[in-house]
């Protein structure tokens, strides 16, 4: 099992969000991490937006799990 945890932040002042994924295996141990950041950032909720990931499979048991 992979656990994957999202995270965003926003900086109102200069208008930036970032997101970040961070990735861990079933006991807990960090398998990698990624993040981007994004300018024209103009709310919490947009930042929120930018958060959202595509997950793939060709099994329709994991994607309706999902």
């Amino acid at each position: 099992m992979i656990k994957v945890n999202l995270e965003e932040a926003w900086d109102k002042e200069n208008k930036v969000g970032g997101v970040g994924l961070f990735f861990m295996d079933s006991k807990g141990k960090s398998l990698g991490a990624v993040s981007r950041i994004f300018e024209d950032v103009f709310s919490h909720i947009q930042a929120e937006g930018l958060n959202m990931i595509d997950f793939e499979s060709d099994s329709l048991h994991i994607v309706l799990a999902l």
